[in-house]
């Protein structure tokens, strides 16, 4: 496994730094609703705030892929279907907690695969964050956003898991979404109400993949093996122009739980126990915004598993009486002269 994906995560996340630095903020941002420039000018306020927000957003995610003591987890697609469509244990949310400071899961979902709100999401990276109270307004310090200013004014109450997550809408923009869920309240403040980030699309199917994978994570037959990349590796990849790989963790699951996921792998999806041609036919290739862009030909190719059925293309329906196969139906009494009309509609008529 090469990790694809983390490598994928840690070039935007340094593509978003040097776009930050370059450019500036208003020209590299894309707001899902309206354009950086506009807010700013509509409501300073709230531009100042999601400007500091992803300002600190990109600071934790690149600590968390360039940290030495993150915890890849390469999953293989078993593992990756199981969590995205297994329903959430009870209670798993309340006492859901990171067995690392840092986590990266490398993995992505497109559309297609399952019903992500989005084109595609890609590398979900984790940490510990801390729930703060504000009881005043808050200044934001533009100049330092990952330093919290006036803390006096903030009240520690609580902690969750944050999810940092990559997103491809569908006209091809990407948003590094920040995802909060697993409150953990004090005593003090248990009754108080979290606000939630609500309007990102993303946002339900990462929070039941995570908890699902952090239920996972604790199952006794679920084993972790530790996968090093030594010196010749790092050394073969720097020859190759290639990004060093840090080390990762594969999970492996055993005994009951893998004839479980082995069986709901073998069972999920359509498959023929027969096989039988399919003919040459033509299809349509479409670009994003729905225009035809090209048209294949398929060739002629056979489909399943199993003992050949060959289909007699030549068949035709016909209502012809002398034909062969209607006189057969005819014997057996399945002609259309035995179908008599309906005396009033069907939706008129009631079961006696």
């Amino acid at each position: 496994m090469n990790l694809k994906v983390y490598q994928e995560y840690a070039d935007h996340v340094k593509a978003f730094q040097i776009g930050l630095e370059k450019y500036g903020y208003e020209e590299t941002i894309v707001n899902r609703r309206d354009s950086m420039k506009k807010l700013k000018a509509e409501n300073p306020e709230e531009y100042l705030k999601q400007k500091t927000r992803f300002l600190r957003n990109i600071v934790d995610a690149e600590n968390i892929v360039t940290n030495k003591d993150t915890a890849i987890y390469e999953i293989d697609d078993k593992i990756k279907l199981i969590c995205a469509f297994s329903n959430v244990p009870q209670n798993v949310e309340k006492y859901a907690f990171l067995p690392s400071k840092y986590i990266f899961i490398d993995v992505d979902f497109t559309d297609k695969e399952v019903d992500i709100k989005e084109n595609r999401i890609f590398g979900i990276a984790l940490r510990e964050a801390s729930l703060l109270h504000i009881r005043q307004r808050k200044e934001y310090d533009l100049a330092d956003a990952t330093e919290r200013k006036r803390i006096d004014q903030e009240d520690y109450v609580g902690k969750c898991i944050n999810a940092l997550v990559f997103s491809e809408s569908a006209n091809g923009h990407i948003f590094l979404d920040s995802l909060t869920f697993a409150y953990n309240l004090t005593e003090e403040y248990e009754d108080l109400k979290v606000k939630t980030d609500r309007k990102i699309p993303t946002r339900m199917f990462v929070k039941k993949f995570v908890l699902n994978f952090l239920s996972f994570l604790n199952d006794k037959e679920v084993l972790e093996i530790r996968h090093k990349r030594g010196k010749k590796n790092q050394e073969r990849r720097i020859r190759n122009h290639k990004v060093v790989l840090p080390d990762s963790r594969i999970l492996k699951i055993t005994g009951i739980l893998k004839k479980y996921v082995d069986e709901k792998s073998e069972k999920s999806g359509w498959h023929y126990s027969f096989r039988f041609p399919v003919r040459e036919h033509r299809r349509k290739l479409y670009d994003e915004f729905g225009n035809i862009r090209k048209v294949i030909k398929i060739e002629k190719y056979y489909k399943g598993k199993g003992v050949l059925v060959e289909i007699d293309t030549h068949y035709k329906v016909v209502a012809d009486k002398k034909h062969r196969r209607v006189k057969k139906w005819n014997q057996e009494n399945i002609d259309m002269k035995d179908i008599k009309p309906l005396k009033k509609p069907l939706r008129e008529m009631r079961c006696k």
